[in-house]
C-alpha cells in the first residue's frame, strides 16, 4: 500500500494524494515497528535491516532530492542506510518547519525529483521488507517452532525459547534505553536530546512505541488481531 501511494504521489501530487501517502507511511511503520518484538534470525540474517530503519539525516536524504544524477533503482539503492528505509521516506512526506501546502509544493509537477525519489525508496524498502518476511516463510519460522525437535539451527527446546525471550527482553531495553532515556536526557547528564526520538517530523515517535509494545505483549500472550495462538507465557 505504501509504495502504491508513493507512485501516486510521485504522478499526481495533490493534498489527497500526500495525505495518502502519509497514511500509508504510518500504517506500515507500525506494522514493521510490531515486528521489532522478534528482530530475529531473517532481520539480521540477511542483511537489509539497516536499509529498513536506520535513523536519517534530513539534509543527507535531501541531497539526492537537489541533485542532478539520474534516479534510478540501482542508484538509490546504493545509498547509505540513512537515506533509505522509513526514516528516509518520512523526511520525503515530513517536515514540521513546512505547512501542508508549502510540503505539496516540494513535490512540484507530476514525475519532480522528489516524486520519484519517494517512489523508488518504497519500492527498495518493500523488497527487502518482504526478503526477511520470505526467509520467515522459506524455513526459519519452522527451524524456530521445532528447536529441540529436528531443528538444524537450535538443537534443544531451551535454545528456541531462549531466543525469543531474549529478544522480547531486548526490544523493552530498546524502548527504555534509546527511545525514552536518551531523548528525554535521563540516560546520562539529564540534557533533553529531543532530535534523538524516532520518527521525529510525523510526530510518530509515541505510535512507534505502542506498536513495539504490541508486539512484545502479541508474542508474549500468543496474541494478535483478536486471535490467539501458543503464549510464550506459557513455556
Amino acid at each position: 500500500a505504501l509504495e502504491a501511494a508513493m507512485a501516486s504521489l510521485r504522478d499526481a501530487p495533490s493534498a489527497d494524494t500526500l495525505n495518502t501517502a502519509r497514511t500509508a507511511w504510518k500504517k506500515a511503520r507500525s506494522t514493521w515497528k510490531f515486528t521489532d518484538a522478534f528482530v530475529v534470525g531473517p532481520s539480521a540474517d540477511i542483511g537489509v535491516s539497516g536499509k529498513i530503519d536506520f535513523p536519517a539525516t534530513p539534509k543527507i536524504v535531501e541531497a539526492p532530492i537537489a541533485g542532478t544524477t539520474a534516479l534510478d533503482e540501482a542508484t538509490v539503492g546504493n545509498l547509505g542506510g540513512d537515506q533509505q528505509g522509513f526514516p528516509a521516506i518520512e523526511v520525503v512526506l515530513f517536515d514540521p518547519a513546512r505547512d501542508d501546502a508549502a510540503m505539496l509544493a516540494a513535490f512540484g509537477a507530476a514525475g519532480s525529483r522528489r516524486g520519484v525519489f519517494g517512489a523508488l525508496l518504497a519500492t527498495l524498502l518493500k523488497a527487502k521488507v518482504t526478503s526477511v518476511r520470505d526467509a520467515w516463510t522459506g524455513g526459519y519460522a519452522t527451524e524456530l517452532t521445532t528447536a529441540g525437535q529436528g531443528s538444524k539451527t537450535y538443537t534443544t527446546e531451551h535454545q528456541g525459547i531462549d531466543v525469543i525471550v531474549n529478544a522480547l527482553v531486548s526490544g523493552a531495553e530498546i524502548i527504555i534505553a534509546t527511545h525514552l532515556a536518551k531523548p528525554l536526557g535521563i540516560d546520562k547528564d539529564g540534557k533533553p536530546l529531543p532530535d534523538l526520538i524516532e520518527s521525529p517530523r510525523s510526530d510518530y515517535s509515541i505510535d512507534d512505541i505502542l506498536a513495539e509494545l504490541a508486539g512484545i505483549e502479541g508474542v508474549y500472550l500468543g496474541t494478535r488481531n483478536g486471535a490467539s495462538g501458543l503464549p510464550l507465557a506459557d513455556a
